[in-house]
């Protein structure tokens, strides 16, 4: 990564727009192929669908699933230590899960 890419975090833009960007630029940067980020904000009515008007910071992590796979989170820490969801994505592999955490966390939180 040539540490130049950013996108844009501003408090109120759209959640899903975020996620489409980040999904572009995995892929660009040869990060993920089919593992893409999906906007967990899309189908919950409580969850807002734009970024917090004051957040903390981004977290980008993999767990491993209940059953099988692992999983790859973002996170959005914002208010009073509130946590909210905003893209998630299946894989496979474990090493494959760490890279495409890594890499999402280089793109959002290098700033």
């Amino acid at each position: 990564m040539n540490g130049t890419i950013q996108i844009d975090l501003s408090p109120g833009r759209a959640i899903g727009t975020i996620v489409r960007e980040l999904n572009d630029l995995l892929k660009t940067e040869g990060i993920a192929s089919d593992e893409l980020f999906s906007d967990q904000t899309a189908w919950d009515p409580k969850k807002s669908k734009a970024m917090p008007a004051r957040w903390y910071w981004i977290a980008c992590y993999p767990v491993r699933g209940n059953s099988e796979g692992y999983y790859v989170h973002i996170d959005v820490i914002h208010g009073n230590d509130q946590r909210t969801l905003i893209a998630l994505t299946k894989i496979w592999d474990w090493d494959k899960a760490c890279q495409l955490a890594n890499g999402a966390a280089r793109i959002l939180c290098e700033v």
